[in-house]
């Protein structure tokens, strides 16, 4: 069984005064990082590190809005498949 995070890299955002561009430079990086290793890339921009992009009625990610999960898997689903047990 594989850990998971070694299958998985969470990219998060670790500046509350990101900008928008910001915010896409650290997803693309954390995919370029993800890719090398080997792993997949899951974004999650919470309200707590984005609160002038959060929107509490779309959701708690904020890159949820906008795009796709680039490795299949979005923050959500991940959460529930490691608490359901589907992902270990």
């Amino acid at each position: 069984m594989t850990p998971v995070d070694e299958t998985f890299l969470v990219i998060r955002s670790f500046d509350r005064n990101a900008g928008f561009t910001a915010l896409l430079t650290f997803a693309l990086n954390g995919i370029r990082t993800a890719i090398k290793e080997g792993r997949i890339p899951v974004i999650y921009f919470d309200k707590h590190m984005t609160p002038s992009f959060h929107d509490a009625e779309r959701g708690d990610n904020v890159w949820d809005y906008f795009f796709a999960a680039p490795g299949g898997y979005r923050y959500s689903s991940l959460k529930l498949g490691l608490r359901n047990g589907r992902i270990q």
